[in-house]
């Protein structure tokens, strides 16, 4: 795409925050433009949120690499997915029993940090978590970890 001028065009148009015809959210703010895509896997009771941090119009532009504008009704899930696969995005895994208190999953050279604010909780893992099935089993295998973060956030 050729210019920034192009897309600020585009979204004057548009509501602040509007969603693609493939699920993909984009919000405008002051410092920027932010995109996420939420899915839930209900069989386990975990929702998923995928999503970027706002960024300038030339860094939304280069990120997504859009040629053109018609492309972004199509942006969706797979967009945003590559996103985290280059670092550039993160994944929030709320589980049904902690729904206050999501973890965050962001990838880091050959590792995994996860956190949360809300429990004051900081982990990280030495490989890429990157399947749904990755966060559910880090959730599985950390359990008494999450739980005395748990009981200190009602503590305090």
């Amino acid at each position: 795409m050729e210019s920034t001028d192009l897309l600020n065009e585009y979204l004057s148009k548009k509501s602040k925050v509007f969603t693609s015809s493939n699920g993909l959210t984009l919000g405008q703010l002051e410092e920027g433009i932010y995109s996420s895509h939420k899915f839930s896997v209900e069989e386990i009771g975990f929702d998923y949120e995928l999503f970027t941090e706002p960024e300038s119009l030339h860094e939304f532009i280069e990120n997504y690499k859009l040629e053109s504008l018609d492309k972004i009704d199509d942006m969706g899930y797979r967009d945003i997915w590559i996103r985290y696969l280059k670092r550039e995005a993160e994944m929030e895994v709320t589980q049904s029993e902690l729904q206050e208190a999501p973890l965050t999953f962001r990838l880091y050279k050959g590792k995994t940090m996860i956190y949360s604010r809300v429990l004051h909780f900081y982990d990280e893992v030495n490989r890429h978590l990157t399947l749904p099935e990755d966060f559910f089993d880090y959730f599985l295998h950390n359990e008494k970890k999450l739980n005395v973060a748990v009981e200190n956030m009602y503590r305090y």
